[in-house]
């Protein structure tokens, strides 16, 4: 076991509730959880563009189709929930370190709340803190047939001086650097792209560097409804039978 603190964000404020947070000290210490109302495909097109840093942003981004930006512009999927959530846990770290006078994490775990874990989780001490650690598979690359590989975004062991490359897709999206260090190329070239390129492009653009290792979980087969995202939140299927 890993032993760490847990911070946990739980976009749907019903969930968080004492049977859960005492599941989760099964990872750690429970140092910072953070439950909020859910927001519609609509809302959340609104909340990115109103803090993109351009008012141009959004018209440039249309120009980069694919799931990446789903549920943006009739997107179907639910990519930009993910985006905002890592930006909110890279909030919550920064500032429980400020609590904590300064101490700084030596590394940061990300994985997904939907995972089944089958075997215990790498031991840090045999991780070098140079590299983020990602696991192998899941990567689906090439999507559409298009030429770019992508990158396994459902767990990621990163050293904390490379957190703010890895959980940053939200703020690149916001500050405009997306686009001009990646999509720019990917709407010239005419490619659609899906999560995992996105999270390739954007480590390769601020200089991560990459280690595999085998898997240790994997995501669950959840039942329809708000709490599977994947398609749900992002479309209008309401309670089709899309799961199965």
């Amino acid at each position: 076991a890993v032993h760490g603190d847990a911070f946990v964000y739980v976009p749907f404020s019903e969930s968080l509730n004492p049977h859960l947070e005492h599941q989760l000290t099964k990872i750690g210490q429970v140092v910072t959880a953070i439950a909020v109302p859910d927001i519609t495909k609509e809302q959340m097109q609104r909340r990115l563009f109103s803090q993109m840093s351009d008012e141009l942003l959004p018209h440039l981004y249309m120009k980069a189709p694919g799931p990446w930006r789903a549920p943006v512009y009739g997107q179907m999927g639910s990519s930009m929930w993910g985006y905002l959530h890592q930006d909110v846990c890279k909030k919550m770290v920064e500032a429980y370190e400020v609590q904590r006078g300064g101490q700084q994490y030596e590394w940061v775990i990300f994985a997904r709340a939907d995972m089944m874990w089958t075997h215990k989780h790498p031991p840090l001490d045999l991780l070098d803190p140079g590299f983020v650690y990602v696991p192998f598979g899941q990567d689906n690359s090439f999507y559409n047939h298009g030429p770019e590989p992508g990158l396994n975004d459902r767990h990621a062991v990163i050293p904390r001086h490379l957190v703010h490359g890895y959980l940053g897709r939200w703020d690149a999206l916001r500050t405009g650097e997306a686009w001009g260090l990646y999509f720019d190329r990917v709407s010239e070239a005419g490619d659609l792209i899906n999560t995992e390129q996105y999270l390739l492009l954007h480590l390769r653009a601020r200089g991560v560097p990459i280690r595999r290792f085998p898997p240790v979980a994997f995501v669950v087969h959840c039942s329809e409804g708000p709490q599977c995202q994947h398609l749900y939140k992002g479309t209008n299927l309401g309670k089709q039978q899309w799961t199965q």
